[in-house]
C-alpha cells in the first residue's frame, strides 16, 4: 500500500455564513520548517463524499 506524504488532516468550518473552512495538514515530503500547512478555503460545491473548494488567500500564477 502506498503511503501518503500528507498526514494529520484537520478541517474546521469557520461558521461565518460564507462557506469558509480552514484545512490544516502536515506534509512529510516538504523541507523541514514548511511541512505544516494551513489554508483558508471557500467551498464551491459540497457533495455527500467530497468537497470542492478554492483558496481564499493564495492566487497561484501560471508559469511561462
Amino acid at each position: 500500500m502506498t503511503q501518503l506524504p500528507a498526514r494529520r488532516f484537520e478541517a474546521d468550518t469557520l461558521k461565518t455564513g460564507n462557506a469558509l473552512l480552514e484545512l490544516d495538514f502536515h506534509h512529510e515530503n516538504y523541507p523541514e520548517g514548511v511541512r505544516d500547512k494551513r489554508y483558508r478555503l471557500e467551498v464551491l460545491v459540497r457533495g455527500t463524499t467530497y468537497v470542492l473548494a478554492r483558496s481564499v488567500e493564495h492566487r497561484p500564477s501560471a508559469c511561462c
